[in-house]
């Protein structure tokens, strides 16, 4: 899902989106697959391991897009799903967001 407070113009790229202070969230099922976060450690001290509400996740500072942009990147699962948040925010902000979106507090 995207979330953004004005309207996704057709030609906007991904960058412009998060530039314009979008974010993006994902949930996707396992279908049999394992935790994602986990994975992320490989890229050394760009994942930071950090709680997600009672599962661990990984904060991770993302690879520049097309355009140069560098956003944050939070990921987490539960027992069946594989959870992501992307945006051009501080760390902090997106720990607070998965946080309130694991326990509940979000929807």
């Amino acid at each position: 899902m995207f979330y953004l407070d004005a309207p996704l113009g057709p030609e906007m790229t991904r960058s412009d989106f998060l530039m314009t202070g979008g974010v993006i969230y994902e949930a996707l099922r396992m279908d049999g697959g394992g935790p994602f976060a986990p994975s992320l450690f490989a890229l050394g001290d760009r994942a930071i391991p950090v709680q997600v509400g009672e599962y661990q996740g990984a904060l991770v500072w993302a690879d520049p897009t097309e355009a140069n942009v560098r956003a944050h990147g939070l990921y987490w699962a539960d027992s069946t799903t594989n959870y992501a948040l992307v945006a051009v925010r501080g760390p902090e902000y997106l720990l607070n967001m998965g946080r309130g979106l694991a326990c509940g507090l979000l929807r």
